[in-house]
């Protein structure tokens, strides 16, 4: 900064006020002061320097309308409610506020540790954690928001349990879909598959809600506290059983 401008970058949540957060810390050094510029670098994991422009959508660029891809290491966190009651028994409008707060709470704490909301499949999320530099873990970061998710759901909606998979590995992530059709921005591979499955057992997680595979836990490197469930046959996984380990919390090194 010099003597009349401070510039700095910040990284926030969905939904903030940029210019409130100004007044804050104007607030904070007891002077006054106002926004000359704002550069938005990034949406999520995507950089704004990799987006597309206006003159690309309206000359229908081909490069827009081609599925393509890449195998990427990825961490991936399926997060679920389950109550006494499914949620057809509730009424529309209730519903609505029950799922809103599975996504906003999933969206807010996954942003915070460099994940993000793929979709949203009936009553499940899907959040992906990609690497943004090359030293990050991926698999501590979807931990730390499952963790985080569960704390903030078991407060803001007591009548449900939540149900939660965890699994790590390479993927295919990229534009998948059809030329003609519909075109996501997605992930497929073994590690959705996993933790998808990881979340149907996750009921026998009776303490978190939160099952954990194998190479996740390896990829964490002893910082995971667990707790050994059993040993059983998992669709799609082989003949051999499968160990299902709950992830009960992290250790402070």
């Amino acid at each position: 900064y010099d003597i009349n401008t401070l510039t700095f970058r910040v990284k926030v949540s969905k939904g903030t006020y940029i210019r409130s957060l100004i007044n804050d810390i104007c607030l904070k050094l007891d002077t006054i002061g106002t926004m000359q510029s704002l550069n938005r670098t990034k949406q999520g994991n995507f950089k704004i320097e990799n987006s597309y422009n206006i003159e690309d959508v309206s000359n229908n660029n081909e490069q827009l309308l081609q599925p393509s891809g890449e195998r990427i290491p990825v961490s991936v966190l399926f997060c679920a409610l389950s109550g006494e009651n499914e949620l057809s028994t509730y009424t529309s409008e209730d519903v609505i506020k029950i799922i809103s707060c599975l996504i906003d709470a999933a969206d807010e704490i996954s942003t915070a540790f460099n994940g993000q909301v793929d979709k949203l499949i009936e009553d499940t999320v899907m959040i992906v954690f990609r690497k943004t530099h090359p030293n990050e873990n991926i698999s501590i970061n979807a931990c730390r928001a499952a963790l985080a998710i569960n704390a903030r759901l078991k407060n803001e909606l007591p009548g449900f349990k939540i149900k939660m998979g965890i699994a790590s590995g390479d993927a295919v992530y990229g534009k998948i879909g059809s030329r003609n059709g519909k075109l996501d921005y997605t992930v497929i591979g073994n590690p959705v598959n996993l933790a998808a499955r990881l979340k149907v057992q996750a009921d026998k997680a009776k303490n978190t809600g939160i099952l954990i595979c194998p190479n996740s836990i390896r990829l964490i490197q002893g910082a995971g506290r667990l707790k050994f469930i059993e040993r059983m046959t998992i669709k799609g996984r082989t003949n051999r059983t499968f160990p299902l380990y709950e992830l009960i919390g992290l250790r402070d090194f």
